[in-house]
């Protein structure tokens, strides 16, 4: 990298040895002079190209950070002003309640004296998901502030990118991605602590997938494959929810709030299924590109997924903001437990 250049630091500079550039056919002895020129002008060409495209991802890292920032800092205004207020969903665990016939006996459950039945119990502490949602733009814009600036993070995080893989992205999705998915699930009516920790385990697991396949490109399509499989079994779960909420509730949302909510689904499975996309570009690109060129598609790759990040959490954060100010202005939706409706026939 030319020193010139305030972004980096000299250490990200790329070395290109004469094995990573392809030589021309017909090369012999008589041609030493023009070969070896020849040679310096393709690592020329190759660190130029570098260079471009690092600061291709530089700016697209500014630009998401701004994002991310302007979107906390909305958020809390919002909040301060009291225009937004958190959507504190209850959370609760159904489980099979053990119960005694006879109480008084000394029998406990012996010689029939049990029955059980199906028990919900609600806990006294709540998912906020607006906290959740500022929490996941913070982890994005920290790692990706971190790495504008020149130093060890950076030079690692080049170096990596230069592998073929990103280890800093997927440790950020392997945190704000499980938060995402409890904030989707909570939308769309689950209410229950083990599905939330199971959704959030299993995306986790989802990142940890992707982060195998960009390690082991080269020699399998495992994770990608089994990544695919686990996406679909994990958004299944908040979708047949949704669906349970609507046939077998009391009676229909509000059409506003369901409207809200099916854009939500529909958006978030879109640009969610859309990293997934980009990895079976990044799969298509290494088998068919030459080892030279291995490097430029990453940073394709790295820009498409920051580019993707920062629009899948925009979009959560602005859908979510619309479903409470509806809920707020116009349906008025509050959780009530043992709640009794007024009597209204006299």
């Amino acid at each position: 990298m030319s020193s010139s250049s305030p972004r980096y630091d000299k250490h990200s500079a790329v070395e290109v040895t004469e094995t990573q550039v392809p030589r021309r056919k017909g090369y012999d002895n008589d041609d030493n002079i023009r070969e070896q020129e020849y040679q310096q002008q393709l690592q020329r060409q190759h660190v130029h190209t570098l260079e471009k495209k690092e600061n291709l991802v530089w700016n697209i890292n500014l630009a998401t950070t701004l994002i991310h920032f302007f979107m906390i800092l909305i958020v809390e205004i919002m909040w301060m002003l009291e225009y937004l207020e958190d959507w504190k969903v209850p959370v609760s665990k159904s489980f099979i309640d053990w119960r005694l016939k006879n109480e008084t006996s000394d029998l406990r459950c012996m010689e029939d004296n049990c029955y059980v039945k199906s028990t919900v119990h609600t806990f006294s502490s709540n998912v906020p998901l607006l906290s959740l949602v500022v929490a996941f733009h913070v982890l994005s814009m920290s790692w990706q502030f971190v790495v504008l600036w020149p130093g060890k993070v950076q030079k690692y995080y080049h170096e990596d990118l230069r592998r073929g893989r990103n280890t800093l992205r997927w440790m950020e999705y392997g945190i704000s991605a499980p938060l995402m998915i409890i904030v989707i699930s909570a939308m769309l009516g689950e209410v229950d602590i083990g599905v939330y920790v199971l959704l959030a385990t299993c995306t986790s697991v989802l990142m940890g997938l992707g982060y195998l396949q960009e390690v082991h490109m080269k020699q399998t399509l495992v994770p990608h494959r089994m990544g695919w499989l686990l996406f679909l079994c994990t958004w299944s779960v908040p979708v047949f929810t949704f669906g349970m909420s609507l046939e077998q509730g009391q009676a229909s949302p509000p059409k506003d709030v369901v409207a809200i909510i099916w854009i939500s689904i529909l958006l978030m499975v879109f640009l969610f299924g859309c990293f997934g996309v980009v990895q079976v570009y990044h799969v298509a690109k290494m088998y068919r590109v030459k080892k030279i060129h291995k490097s430029y598609v990453f940073y394709h790759v790295e820009s498409l997924y920051g580019i993707l990040s920062a629009t899948a959490k925009v979009g959560l954060a602005a859908m979510l903001i619309l479903l409470i100010r509806t809920r707020k202005m116009n349906a008025k939706l509050e959780f009530y437990e043992n709640y009794t409706p007024p009597d209204l026939t006299n």
